[in-house]
């Protein structure tokens, strides 16, 4: 893939007006939960946001948290149909078409990773060996050839797994570097260093 990130689409009329606003439970005050990924997506493209309670959201704006409403008013629930739109707004997506539908393949992955993750090391180490697969393909250290919405979603699921250490960084070396590095990005470690745990206890 010859992925190259777009340039951030603030022409799009989602993304006219004040700032992003996500809704998730304690407004990301006692813990980030699946507002996680959004929030680091956020902050690594210098957007501005904002977080409030969930009964705050439009009414209709979907089923459950976390819920996100666009500059321009327009708002809609689901993980990962927020992080492919932000990313492409935000200049965290690629822009040639067949990497695009990958990019979209790989946050709905990143997705059932976070939703498998507490079906057992069976289940998770497959998981783990196809992002192996994605990121040696990639060559960049990245999901993709650079760094996109995909890897904000992925870092949810991979602290998780993480946290009941189940990578083996020498069957899956690429995806263990992959998480170190993620960990350092100032986003990550804003976040992570905020004393806001990251699911609730």
């Amino acid at each position: 893939m010859g992925a190259t990130c777009s340039a951030p689409s603030n022409s799009s009329t989602l993304f006219t007006g004040g700032p992003v606003t996500l809704y998730y439970h304690t407004a990301c005050k006692s813990f980030y939960g699946r507002g996680l990924p959004v929030l680091l997506l956020l902050e690594a493209a210098g957007a501005k946001y904002e977080v409030k309670m969930p009964e705050e959201a439009p009414k209709g704006t979907g089923f459950a948290t976390p819920m996100v409403q666009f500059p321009n008013g327009t708002s809609i629930a689901q993980l990962p149909a927020i992080m492919m739109s932000l990313g492409e707004g935000l200049g965290l997506a690629p822009s040639a078409p067949e990497d695009k539908v990958k990019y979209m393949q790989l946050i709905l992955d990143a997705s059932d990773l976070l939703s498998d993750s507490g079906k057992g090391q069976e289940r998770v180490d497959k998981w783990l060996d196809h992002f192996e697969t994605q990121m040696t393909a990639s060559g960049s250290g990245y999901v993709m050839q650079t760094l996109s919405a995909a890897d904000f979603m992925l870092f949810l699921p991979a602290y998780n797994v993480n946290k009941k250490d189940q990578i083996n960084a020498s069957k899956f070396p690429k995806f263990a570097a992959w998480f170190a590095m993620m960990q350092e990005q100032p986003a990550a470690k804003k976040l992570l260093s905020s004393g806001i745990a990251v699911m609730p206890s």
